[in-house]
């Protein structure tokens, strides 16, 4: 069974997500400076938990690490906007790796 179109209508529906609730969130929520520190921020919290939790189905710990890394960051956020800039994040790991196969 080819479960590739099944995977690709869930990025779409994610990129949808992102693309239409979660950035304008974040825009709406904080300043340009606190919304670049922010995305970059949660950029590299979800690159290191994607290395230290290796494996498939470790989406909990994984999102856990990212949003206690980032609130020990002392961000001027809400944790609303963490969540976003995590999702966000996520979405654009696996963007970049979608596109490079």
């Amino acid at each position: 069974m080819d479960l590739n179109p099944i995977f690709e209508a869930i990025i779409a529906l994610i990129a949808a997500v992102v693309s239409c609730v979660l950035i304008p969130y974040i825009r709406k929520k904080t300043t340009a400076q606190e919304q670049e520190r922010l995305l970059s921020l949660a950029r590299m919290a979800v690159t290191a938990a994607e290395q230290i939790f290796e494996g498939i189905g470790r989406g909990e710990e994984k999102k856990a690490y990212a949003t206690q890394w980032l609130a020990e960051r002392n961000l001027n956020v809400n944790g609303d906007a963490i969540e976003a800039a995590i999702e966000s994040a996520v979405y654009d790991m696996n963007s970049e790796t979608n596109n490079s196969k």
